[in-house]
């Protein structure tokens, strides 16, 4: 019987129904490992498409934090094999290894990290580096802080860097927030080494100041209004060989402060920034180390769970085991082979940005 099709770690809810792969723990959540899968029934196994002189002005691909190699997904090579009709015994078989898999608590603890994963790999940091990579333009690049200044010419270029520097600062936030969420249901009720160490990791989070800030700004911008972005330009030596530039993204001060809703740190840390607030060395400082914090969790979290996890992974080949009418020793040498294909590289990725204006 030709080995059916494994899942996709990156497009597992487009992928066909077909052979579980082991769980590699010992990969980082940002590489590509073979994941546990609980099958659909057979009645929904169909191939889906996966889808010195100095003057300053103010006004109204460079380095990113915490980046992540993108890794490219791959094609099913096999066809499903279905359970047909005539061979109901084994169906009810199939689905009662299923039903052990999906209730064994190193399944549950796996699909509980994978989801902090995503939420950390998938929608936070990829948000974080594209709010970086703007303001690291706007700090590098002459003709664009030139053109966030000037008040001669159209000012189309100032307008769309403001309007998608602000579009990215609400999705970081935004998503900041998904990710504490997440993390915080996933440790509730939870006891022992790892949780004692993530209080006090977080507590030491907290102690930062741009933490609560960022906190206070998540709920400004989504419940009051989007902060006002505004500019700053100077240069020094000007008409010399020395000559140089700073430019950065600012948020007013005076503004913030009408809220409100600021904690008492929050407060301290506005009037401690004076008439404005530089956005680029909070939010990378803030970026870090909530991945950081993250990062250890998933990692410690997988570490815990790595026995348990090595009992549902004998669940895993059961089912397979099942699915393709094999020996247990064979549905795991044909496991373990469709999860190292999975690992490897390919085809790239397409960039769904290309072309768009």
């Amino acid at each position: 019987m030709p080995l059916p099709g494994a899942l996709d770690r990156h497009h597992w809810a487009r992928a066909p129904a077909g052979l579980a792969t082991v769980t590699d723990r010992s990969a980082p959540p940002s590489r590509a490992p073979g994941r546990l899968h609980r099958a659909q029934p057979p009645s929904s196994w169909r191939r889906r498409r996966p889808s010195s002189g100095r003057s300053v002005a103010r006004r109204g691909a460079p380095r990113t934090a915490c980046q992540v190699k993108r890794f490219a997904t791959r094609p099913d090579l096999y066809n499903n094999q279905e359970v047909t009709s005539d061979n109901t015994d084994r169906r009810a078989e199939l689905a009662r290894a299923e039903r052990r898999l999906a209730a064994h608590p190193g399944f549950e603890q796996h699909i509980a990290c994978e989801a902090l994963a995503r939420s950390l790999m998938e929608v936070f940091q990829p948000n974080l580096n594209e709010l970086m990579r703007l303001l690291d333009s706007a700090a590098g690049d002459f003709f664009l802080a030139t053109e966030l200044v000037q008040n001669v010419h159209n000012d189309a270029v100032r307008r769309r860097f403001v309007a998608e520097t602000t579009q990215r600062l609400h999705n970081y936030l935004a998503s900041t927030m998904s990710l504490v969420e997440h993390a915080r249901r996933l440790m509730r009720g939870r006891t022992g080494a790892v949780a004692t160490e993530f209080r006090r990791r977080k507590s030491e989070l907290l102690d930062h100041a741009e933490v609560p800030f960022m906190m206070n700004l998540r709920v400004y911008t989504q419940h009051r209004a989007l902060p006002l972005l505004a500019h700053s330009l100077s240069m020094f030596n000007v008409n010399s060989p020395d000559s140089k530039f700073e430019s950065e993204v600012e948020l007013s001060v005076a503004e913030l402060s009408e809220w409100d809703g600021w904690s008492s740190a929050s407060r301290g840390f506005l009037r401690a920034q004076g008439e404005v607030v530089v956005l680029r060395p909070i939010i990378r400082e803030h970026g870090e180390l909530v991945f950081a914090l993250n990062l250890w969790l998933h990692g410690a979290l997988s570490e815990e769970n790595a026995q348990a996890l090595e009992e549902a992974n004998s669940l895993v080949v059961e089912r397979n085991a099942i699915l393709v009418g094999s020996s247990f020793d064979e549905a795991k040498a044909l496991t373990e082979h469709r999860m190292t294909e999975r690992q490897q590289p390919g085809p790239p990725r397409p960039d769904w940005g290309a072309g768009s204006s």
